[in-house]
């Protein structure tokens, strides 16, 4: 036990609460440092005290709601970045159905930039409203003051209408093939009775 009060004592000399007190005459064994006029014990333990709930408790949950905070902050990012990575940002169009049309870099980097749309509400702000043209004025009035995006495309774009349409007359022109080919078949059975019947009036 004395070298541990020992080892305590030489941590934590020259620090703390005792420092500022009057001088001690350091104990020279357990049984004095209980029953000195100077409470030696007491000022020790105070600074122990003070080292572990004020130094090392306070200091970790500190540094863990910073680290905690930071961890949060971090998350959010990544979730963004994933969500930009599969989804386009200005028609939250997922990256399969525009993958199978023009693709999703170019849809991204030529069809929905969002910069240009930044530059187009920049370019709004800054042109005087008698000057607007009727589309101008539309989104204007949409977005100031009420910043309503409802303008914006939603789950739709040019290349994927057109990829619609034309699986829709894909579809149109298969269903009329079908029904060319029923005809055709019927025709031809009809015309197998015909001659069979000819062939029959012959003999």
């Amino acid at each position: 036990f004395q070298c541990f009060m020992a080892s305590l004592y030489l941590s934590i000399r020259d620090n703390g609460v005792k420092e500022v007190l009057r001088e001690f005459d350091p104990p020279r064994n357990i049984v004095e440092a209980f029953i000195g006029q100077d409470l030696f014990i007491l000022a020790i333990f105070w600074d122990i005290t003070y080292w572990l709930l004020f130094i090392l408790i306070l200091v970790a949950i500190i540094t863990g709601i910073v680290i905690d905070a930071f961890g949060g902050m971090r998350e959010a990012k990544e979730a963004d970045e994933s969500d930009l990575k599969a989804n386009c940002f200005v028609c939250n169009l997922a990256r399969f159905p525009l993958d199978q049309t023009v693709g999703f870099d170019h849809h991204v980097r030529a069809e929905h930039n969002p910069r240009w749309y930044l530059f187009f509400l920049m370019y709004l702000r800054g042109k005087a409203e008698t000057q607007m043209t009727g589309q101008e004025r539309y989104v204007f009035d949409r977005v100031w003051p009420s910043l309503d995006y409802r303008w914006l495309p939603r789950e739709t774009t040019f290349s994927v209408r057109e990829e619609d349409s034309q699986e829709d007359v894909i579809q149109t022109v298969h269903s009329q093939v079908n029904n060319v080919e029923s005809k055709v078949e019927q025709l031809a059975s009809a015309i197998a009775r015909i001659e069979d019947h000819l062939e029959k009036a012959r003999q």
